[in-house]
């Protein structure tokens, strides 16, 4: 435990972006499924896109860490 202190103490810079990183996979568990259901089952099931689960998921990870990345900067400015 008093190592895991001395690093924070260490690196307080690094703490934001990990604090930042930890909401937004919180946020991400917790919207995931509503967000599966609306952007690729619905929109399936009315015709509205013929993408597969691996191409939904892998847009859905890429702006994941896009956004991620663009509030961290945020965060840190």
């Amino acid at each position: 435990m008093g190592v895991l202190v001395g690093v924070r103490m260490a690196a307080p810079a690094i703490d934001r972006p990990l604090y930042v990183l930890f909401l937004a996979l919180l946020g991400e568990l917790l919207t995931s499924p509503i967000e599966f259901y609306r952007g690729h089952i619905l929109e399936r099931r009315f015709g509205l896109s013929s993408n597969t689960v691996r191409h939904w998921a892998r847009q859905h990870a890429l702006a994941f860490l896009l956004r991620t990345s663009l509030v961290v900067i945020a965060v840190e400015i």
